[in-house]
């Protein structure tokens, strides 16, 4: 994702006023059921845009966007929350199931929350498609394979991952303890703020058991090491499997 990225005029948000929408719609009209998908880490729901053409104009599609990628609104810091929030919204539009959903890499997890609620209340599910979404057990980790996890991370990047990951623990403090977001702030520092919460966020997460049609989509493509420390093999469909 570039700063540089734009929202078409196709994808409008939902609600013109002051108050706050997490959904962006793409493509309102179709027979089938709707589909809501939630963005990644930074939380740029225009990462959906080709998606939804490629499912056609009988597919309605409905991405989720995280607080805080306007500027305005302060970020959450849990996927309960952010499930909350995007179930809530999911209901404006569409009040009853079957509720057909899906989350791009952290944006699975915050999807597989809103599936939970959705079962414990009762609501149809259809189903849900995780892409390429990791499970956050990683600060559970033993110490050899938290070495052996950095070693790897540090080979093909070089020295300079460390001093990179570092910084970027250091700045999303420095975000983080902030009260309220900066308005003057550049996209890229919106983006940081959201994902640094994001982040946070999935560590912190511990997904429960649960009977659902699931699909889990995994990039054949190899993904370097960014500045989290994530790696493809974290993104593992034995691990879902268990769940």
């Amino acid at each position: 994702m570039k700063s540089s990225d734009s929202v078409p005029e196709t994808a409008e948000p939902l609600a013109k006023k002051s108050t706050w929408n997490t959904v962006v719609p793409f493509n309102r009209e179709g027979e089938l059921p709707p589909f809501f998908c939630v963005s990644g880490l930074g939380g740029n729901p225009m990462i959906f845009l080709h998606l939804s053409k490629l499912l056609g104009k009988n597919q309605p599609f409905y991405a989720l966007q995280f607080r805080g990628v306007d500027g305005i609104m302060t970020p959450h810091n849990r996927v309960e929350d952010m499930a909350e929030e995007f179930l809530n919204d999911i209901r404006k539009v569409h009040p009853e199931g079957p509720y057909y959903l899906g989350g791009y890499s952290f944006g699975g997890l915050v999807a597989y929350e809103i599936i939970q609620r959705l079962l414990k209340n009762g609501d149809s599910v259809g189903g849900l498609v995780l892409i390429d979404t990791f499970i956050p057990h990683f600060s559970k980790l033993t110490l050899k394979k938290k070495l052996l996890t950095r070693l790897s991370n540090l080979i093909p990047t070089g020295s300079g991952y460390n001093i990179k990951k570092f910084s970027h623990r250091l700045r999303s403090h420095i975000l983080q303890v902030k009260t309220q977001p900066d308005l003057s702030n550049t996209f890229k520092n919106r983006f940081d703020l959201v994902a640094s919460c994001n982040h946070q966020a999935g560590v912190n997460y511990k997904p429960l058991q649960m009977k659902a049609n699931v699909v889990f989509v995994k990039s054949a493509l190899p993904v370097p090491p960014d500045r989290y420390g994530h790696k493809l093999p974290f993104h593992s469909i034995s691990e879902w499997g268990n769940l």
